[in-house]
């Protein structure tokens, strides 16, 4: 029975301190931790732009939950931010997350109006797919200067656009079909599917393949860095018990080095009342991801 004068819901969160650490699409970690030796492989691969030379072709890719979007963005921002500094002109696009684009239309007219107004966006219906390729070739046109396309899970991408998306966008310069003469465009693509190039196109291939980055699976040490960092942000102090880190650090290292999986082993945490909670520990959301 419920009195219904008497308000149910709790106004403290006796586990939480902050919960948007953990979700995955709206945290920024300050740390990105053990990914050295692939962001100097970043560093490498994209030090042309800010020396005036043109963009490399970039294929990323590793299993999922090993850091490989999250390291994009931060060296995306980095690079933006040293463009600016040395006054060259540079437009990043994305990342577009390929698997929520389910035909090429759909595709290439999110890239056209990432460039355009919101009351000049293309309809998601109307013109043929050369027509909307047409459209973004223009509108790279219109801005100038390098033009990097960051396309996330490109082993999504519909099969009927492979070829379009990773072989004739980034020559698009070079095409006579493209009318491109003042921009130079240069294609990140990430993937988790590690034989995803192998099923391309050997011409395909070999532009994808300009520079590659492996990201692998972290190890129990490293899980354990991770998993407590976003810890020390999410929950209060005294809830997980000094064992939590470590075994799910083990767990998921015995899985695939996967931080993301580390964060779905349910554990037991004490609260505030000192009473025994299961609770989801869901690092697996964080955007270290």
């Amino acid at each position: 029975m419920v009195q219904t004068d008497e308000n149910p819901f709790d106004g403290t969160d006796e586990i939480f301190e902050a919960k948007q650490p953990l979700k995955k699409d709206s945290f920024d970690p300050e740390t990105i931790f053990h990914r050295d030796k692939e962001i100097n492989l970043y560093v490498n691969a994209l030090q042309d732009v800010v020396v005036g030379h043109e963009p490399n072709n970039v294929f990323v890719y590793g299993p999922t939950g090993v850091g490989k979007t999250a390291v994009t963005k931060w060296v995306r921002d980095m690079l933006l931010e040293k463009a600016d500094e040395q006054e060259v002109d540079l437009e990043i696009l994305g990342p577009v997350n390929c698997r929520n684009y389910k035909s090429s239309y759909r595709l290439v007219s999110r890239l056209v109006n990432e460039f355009r107004d919101p009351d000049d966006e293309l309809p998601k219906s109307g013109y043929s797919t050369d027509t909307v390729f047409e459209f973004l070739y223009e509108e790279i046109e219109n801005v100038g200067g390098n033009v990097l396309v960051i396309l996330d899970e490109i082993d999504n991408i519909p099969p009927d656009a492979r070829n379009d998306f990773l072989y004739d966008l980034p020559r698009a310069e070079a095409s006579e079909n493209a009318a491109i003469d003042e921009a130079c465009i240069g294609l990140i693509g990430i993937s988790n599917d590690l034989k995803f190039v192998d099923s391309l196109e050997p011409k395909v291939k070999s532009t994808l393949g300009e520079r590659e980055i492996k990201f692998g699976p972290y190890d129990a040490n490293e899980l354990r860095d991770i998993l407590g960092y976003y810890a020390d942000l999410s929950f209060r102090d005294g809830v997980l018990s000094d064992d939590v880190i470590p075994l799910a650090a083990a767990f998921t290292a015995q899985e695939r080095g996967d931080v993301r999986q580390g964060g779905r082993v349910k554990f037991g945490v004490n609260c505030g009342r000192r009473r025994r909670l299961r609770a989801n520990f869901e690092l697996s959301q964080a955007r270290h991801c």
